[in-house]
């Protein structure tokens, strides 16, 4: 399955990476930039870095290069999903996919 999922990142969405909070407390972006994920639709109970529980319908693999965090946006289908929680899967020592759970 795994070879698979890495040949199934091919659908366009977009990345706005979490820059932190303005002086007001406010979520500050960068622009928007290209990718390609793999979106599943699946409900999920995941926890986040601070161990509270919350629930994902959709989670995204991207590609292992690119930077995903908490709080980055996954803007598919015209919808912008917040990501909560980022797992990595490794393959000879690097990165290889990463998975965005949204909240």
């Amino acid at each position: 399955m795994y070879e698979s999922t890495k040949e199934w990142v091919n659908i366009p969405a977009q990345l706005k990476i979490f820059k932190g909070r303005t002086g007001s407390g406010s979520k500050s972006y960068d622009n928007p930039v290209d990718v390609l994920v793999y979106p599943v639709g699946e409900v999920k109970v995941v926890t986040d870095d601070k161990g509270a529980e919350f629930v994902s319908s959709t989670q995204f693999y991207i590609d292992g290069s690119i930077s995903l965090r908490a709080n980055d946006i996954i803007i598919f289908e015209d919808n912008e999903h917040i990501i909560g929680r980022v797992s990595s899967f490794y393959r000879e020592g690097r990165c290889d996919i990463r998975v965005g759970y949204s909240r």
